[in-house]
């Protein structure tokens, strides 16, 4: 089962230079520090360690770590 502190990993583990503690999986991933390719590459790290690749349509709706986990979860137990 994928968490939200899975997903924090994950991004970590992607490059953003963020640090953990100002993560919440609630905000939008801008207001947490996120540019746009800090972004791509969480979701290019996402299908990587996941296997999971999110769609162009469905990226842009996808703007919370939280978002990200009830997708994923609805990809890898459906």
């Amino acid at each position: 089962m994928i968490t939200n502190e899975r997903l924090i990993e994950i991004l970590l583990e992607s490059g953003a230079d963020i640090d953990q503690d100002d993560i919440d999986v609630y905000k939008t991933f801008e207001s947490i520090g996120l540019d746009s390719l800090d972004t791509y590459n969480f979701f290019t790290q996402i299908d990587d360690d996941l296997g999971v690749e999110v769609p162009d349509e469905v990226f842009e709706q996808l703007n919370t770590i939280d978002k990200v986990r009830e997708y994923l979860k609805s990809k890898l137990n459906g």
